[in-house]
């Protein structure tokens, strides 16, 4: 089995065959998409199935900046291949290659479209969280009025709970321009993700050697790179790991209290985060927890939403079921529009595997063939992708960019096949490969288009 998987990546013609065969199937599946969009020209199927929100990079290509990024994008890569291939990658070098790599890789799109536009949007008629901030003059009238002034609000925020709104206000109120809000909120997200990575691999019987390969991977993929300059989802997935940490950790106190904060910031970011309601008690059950430690994560977590509740005046329930209407505004979709309801359930499932790659693709047959396959790491992944097929069921993710509205699977993904990849790959050479896979395609990705939100 190792060495089916090792031997793949160590044979160009296998590997060029398995890529060929990745490709093609996106494209038949996009051919097949585009005639169905052609006979039903009202449906939601996008035109780049199963990418929804992109802008090809037809123009202004070739200037000088833009190639100088993507020089520099592919000399990191270089860098990092370099220390994988002569096995001296440490922790700290990986976490840095994957930041500077962020910083050049979204520097490909220009400041504006790179840094600027995600925060701020990149017209006037796709605002974004940081000009509903803009209009925030006193937080907690902000905080009371929310469920009320919801339907008013742009796309992203009226879907969400007031929290994401509340990290640009914050940003704001320091002076600084939308450029390096998502420049510092962006690599902060990235370096906390990464740490609590590094974390729990070590926690979970990693060696250091694998421990450095497989976060330079982690933060080289493709989602995490185009999607952490800025969008709220890069803080989730970096809460995400955190929670996940938290249930590795040793002693109880330390467990409950990064448990609760991370899952009072998850809650307080998306309401997508309610599915960490099922995982949590569910994996600490699974390592042995008890079932006291489970409440106790929970008190903290309903005191500050009753604090919310009483004291500001935001009821979280209300505004979750504002939000589920306005999300699906005929209702059930699948009685409602059928054919767009089936396309975006298939789009859901879809564009997470494209940004992951042949990479992630290999690796996950691989960690599927495991004797890992039913470790507590392993479960948790099932569970929660199992809650999100629950969720991709009723309606959720209405407009598919689940790539990177489900960026908090990566942490749980990531645990769930480190180790069988890292026993798959011993080799540094092979390993090296996967790196350059997997930082070229983020490059080209990057490169090729604009992944908005």
């Amino acid at each position: 089995m190792t060495d089916r998987l090792e031997d793949r990546l160590a044979s160009p013609a296998k590997l060029a065959r398995f890529i060929l065969i990745f490709v093609g199937a996106f494209l038949v599946l996009n051919l097949a998409f585009a005639l169905i969009r052609s006979a039903f020209p009202s449906s939601d199927i996008p035109k780049f199935w199963p990418v929804s929100e992109v802008i090809p990079a037809v123009s202004g290509f070739f200037t000088l900046a833009r190639l100088g990024m993507v020089a520099l994008s592919l000399a990191i890569v270089a860098c990092g291949i370099s220390f994988v291939y002569r096995d001296r990658l440490s922790v700290p070098l990986a976490l840095l290659l994957g930041l500077v790599l962020a910083v050049a890789t979204n520097g490909i799109l220009g400041r504006q479209e790179g840094y600027a536009g995600p925060v701020a949007g990149q017209s006037d008629e796709s605002p974004q969280y940081y000009d509903d901030a803009l209009g925030v003059h006193d937080a907690r009238r902000f905080i009371a009025e929310y469920t009320d002034r919801q339907p008013e609000y742009s796309t992203h925020t009226k879907t969400h709970p007031p929290g994401p709104v509340l990290v640009m206000y914050g940003g704001i109120k320091t002076g600084i321009g939308p450029e390096t809000i998502g420049i510092v909120l962006g690599l902060g997200s990235l370096l906390a993700l990464g740490g609590c990575l590094c974390l729990a691999f070590r926690r979970t019987g990693l060696a250091d050697r694998d421990v450095a390969w497989w976060l330079l991977l982690v933060l080289s993929l493709p989602a995490v790179q185009i999607y952490t300059i800025y969008s709220i989802d890069a803080t989730i997935a970096a809460c995400s790991a955190a929670l996940l940490l938290a249930s590795l950790l040793e002693p109880t106190w330390a467990r409950v209290g990064l448990g609760a904060l991370a899952l009072i910031a998850l809650l307080s970011l998306s309401f997508g985060s309610l599915v960490f309601l099922a995982v949590v008690p569910i994996l600490w059950r699974w390592r042995g927890r008890s079932w006291s430690e489970i409440v106790w994560i929970g008190v903290p977590v309903a005191l500050f939403f009753a604090v919310a509740h009483l004291a500001l005046g935001y009821n979280y329930l209300a505004s979750m079921l504002t939000a589920s209407r306005l999300e699906n505004p005929q209702g059930f979709r699948l009685l409602a529009d059928p054919v767009s309801y089936l396309a975006t359930r298939f789009e859901n499932v879809a564009e997470p595997i494209l940004f992951a790659g042949p990479i992630g693709a290999l690796f996950a047959v691989e960690w599927w063939r495991s004797r890992h396959r039913s470790s507590p790491e392993s479960r948790a992944l099932v569970l929660l992708l199992g809650l999100l097929g629950v969720a991709f069921l009723t309606g959720a993710y209405r407009t598919g960019e689940t790539a990177r509205a489900c960026l908090f699977v990566v942490p749980f993904a990531a645990l769930a096949l480190a180790k069988p990849a890292s026993e798959a790959l011993t080799a540094s050479k092979v390993r090296a490969v996967s790196v350059l896979l997997v930082g070229l395609q983020a490059i080209v990705m990057q490169s090729l288009a604009r992944f908005y939100w």
